[in-house]
Parts: structure tokens; sequence; C-alpha cells
């Protein structure tokens, strides 16, 4: 099944991950459950980066960016098919896995499991109130995951913008800025999981 959702172009579980979708405006997303995350998540990441770049699959090339604390090929992935480059994101929550690709720049995406305690979080978000923490923490983990440098910026240093309802699609929009770079903000609700993508408005990836 496929489905525009938020803006983004979205592949179902019920349809094969490694299949070609319009992604509209140069995004994609995915979920799938089930399996390991080893063979979930480079699934994913192949299957949106098809779908933004208009490839099969198996032409992708997925890699690791170096992680600039241990030196690990465990970075930021991003995909190539010849000389074009796509953007890439995965989280993991529970038995599920998200994935995000754009063309555009970069994108980060994070996901929690919709029942999930929200109590870990009360430390880390002070004044977020308890039914808004683990959708809070969905937007500040996918706009750090974006930005490259992950926890190691304060989240605090995050100004969020309101959401508001997307014509486009059923999906709440918002918008995110950090350090001088602008996101745009998608709010799904996909296998389970609270998912939040963040995608660098085009030009600043």
């Amino acid at each position: 099944m496929r489905e525009a959702v938020g803006g983004f172009a979205a592949v179902r579980p019920a349809e094969p991950i490694d299949t070609a979708i319009d992604a509209g405006d140069g995004c994609a997303a995915a979920a799938a459950r089930g399996g390991s995350r080893a063979e979930r998540g480079p699934a994913l990441l192949r299957g949106v980066a098809s779908a933004v770049l208009g490839v099969p699959a198996t032409r992708v090339r997925v890699r690791s960016a170096r992680c600039p604390d241990c030196g690990g090929e465990h970075g930021a992935p991003s995909a190539t098919a010849g000389i074009r480059r796509a953007w890439l994101s995965l989280a993991h929550a529970g038995p599920g896995s998200g994935a995000v690709a754009s063309v555009n720049g970069s994108v980060g995406v994070d996901a929690v499991l919709a029942d999930a305690d929200p109590a870990p979080l009360v430390r880390m978000l002070p004044g977020t109130s308890r039914s808004d923490l683990l959708r809070q923490w969905t937007r500040v983990e996918a706009v750090l995951k974006a930005d490259g440098r992950g926890l190691r910026v304060d989240p605090d240093r995050i100004r969020f913008l309101p959401s508001s309802q997307d014509a486009r699609g059923p999906a709440p929009r918002g918008a995110a800025e950090l350090d001088g770079t602008s996101y745009r903000l998608t709010e799904l609700v996909l296998d389970g999981m609270l998912v939040t993508i963040a995608a660098a408005r085009a030009g600043a990836g």
C-alpha cells in the first residue's frame, strides 16, 4: 500500500520495501516490524533510498559515516546510486523500525513505542507535560540526528515552532531551528510507533 502522509511518501509494511514509489517532494518514509534489527534496518534504508533516487534497491549503496567520537562506522547513513545522493536516517523502537530518506538535505527520524512508559524522560525534558513527553522526545531526537551531532548538542538549543495540520495529509506538521538551520517536522503513527521526521529545509543539508 502507498500513501502520502504529511508530504512524505510512505512505504507501508504490506508492500515490499524495495518497491519504488513517487516520493513527491524528495522524501520517503517507511516502517516495518518483525525479524531482527539487523534485517529490518538495511532493508528499510535501501527501500527509502530507492524511492527517492528512483532506482531499484539493488543499485543503492548505503554507507555509514564515521562516528566523530570513536571513529567507528556507525555515524549518519547516506546512500548513493551513480552520482546521485540521498541522506538517510534510521530509528528502532521495540519490534519495529522506521527509516527516512531525502534528496534535499539532511534528515533525522526517531521512534518510540506509543505505549512506552514516559517516566524516564521527566528529568530530560523538564517542563514538558507528561502526556507529551514521548512525542517531544521524538522531536528532539529527530532534530539532533538530522543535525548530525546527536546528544553532544544541548537539546535546549532547539527552538520548536507550533505544530499545524497540513492540508496534504493527516500528519501534524511543525518546524524547528537549531544553530541557524531550519527543519520541517512531520509526526506520524506507524506500526504502533510514534515517529517524528526532521528534514532540513532544501539547501541546508
